[in-house]
């Protein structure tokens, strides 16, 4: 067996249905299984896999154990020789899972590679990212409309990038899975990523990019938005999820006093702000702010709880 594609999957059924169809469409040249991880989906998901994918080896769990620990539960049910590690809510474009095996196949000091990402209109999103600094972690915090405009690094040809490559689609030979001991279950969703791929060039191996393998990211929308909307992105469920992550991230890099350095940044800024917003009567502004600041006093605390 050359690859086995993982993908795990929560309320995601129509996503999953689209991402099994077009993985079966496009895909051939090479062997290949796939694993379906269901983190106790409430949609039908496991009826509709199980009724229109047979041949699709179904993993449903009970509960909901996250991104990376439900792609280490795939991985151990995993016969190819490389994981294909694919979000739910990706379309293949092109027979990338071939063109990415190739690749890390020929390329022996690849570790981890993944393909160019794409919105729905073929537009490149970003599909890998810098590592962690200190000195960007500090200025992202202090000033943030610096990195708007920040434009990502356009590789055009296949090649080791020295950067993060994104969790949506990951290929890595899965005994050097496991010898890292696959994704580190401290991160329930987010900078998983980052992490692996971080151990990866400790490790010695290089993380490359390989723009030939298009794939269609519908960017979010495998995450649930469980906090009611008044200002649209920073309650979003994801946006709380990435600060506890970031923060978990932080620690492990840098240790808690910078971390919480960082935490006093981001909520000390919100809380300025909201402030600021108050006294110049703006309230939309006012309750952005201190949504912002509350996010991080919420998520650093639940990051202390779990050290």
């Amino acid at each position: 067996m050359d690859v086995s594609v993982v993908i795990v999957s929560y309320n995601t059924c129509e996503l999953t249905c689209n991402c099994l169809f077009a993985v079966i469409e496009k895909t051939h040249g090479v062997n290949y299984e796939i694993i379906v991880v269901d983190n106790a989906s409430s949609d039908g998901s496991v009826a509709m896999i199980q009724e229109t994918f047979p041949q699709v080896r179904l993993v449903a769990e009970q509960n909901n154990w996250g991104f990376g620990k439900a792609n280490n539960i795939g991985a151990e049910y995993a016969k190819g020789d490389y994981l294909f590690l694919l979000n739910s809510d990706t379309i293949l474009v092109n027979n990338a899972i071939k063109i990415l095996h190739d690749y890390i196949k020929s390329n022996l000091k690849a570790g981890i590679c993944g393909g160019q990402l794409v919105d729905v209109k073929g537009n490149n999103i970003n599909s890998h990212g810098p590592f962690p600094s200190v000195f960007r972690e500090v200025s992202v915090a202090l000033f943030p409309a610096a990195w708007l405009n920040y434009k990502s690094i356009d590789y055009s040809t296949a090649q080791p990038v020295n950067r993060f490559i994104s969790g949506a689609d990951m290929m890595i030979n899965r005994q050097f899975f496991n010898q890292l001991k696959g994704f580190d279950t401290d991160f329930f969703m987010y900078s998983e990523d980052v992490d692996l791929s971080l151990r990866c060039k400790c490790a010695g191996y290089l993380t490359c990019f390989v723009p030939e393998a298009k794939i269609i990211h519908l960017v979010n929308q495998s995450s649930n938005d469980e906090i009611p909307s008044e200002v649209q992105y920073i309650n979003k469920w994801s946006y709380s999820e990435e600060r506890y992550s970031r923060f978990v991230l932080l620690k492990k890099l840098y240790g808690p006093c910078f971390t919480g350095l960082i935490y006093l940044i981001y909520y000390f800024k919100g809380e300025i702000a909201a402030a600021f917003f108050f006294l110049s009567g703006n309230k939309q502004k006012r309750i952005y702010w201190k949504k912002y600041s509350d996010i991080h006093k919420t998520q650093y605390q639940r990051y202390l709880r779990n050290l």
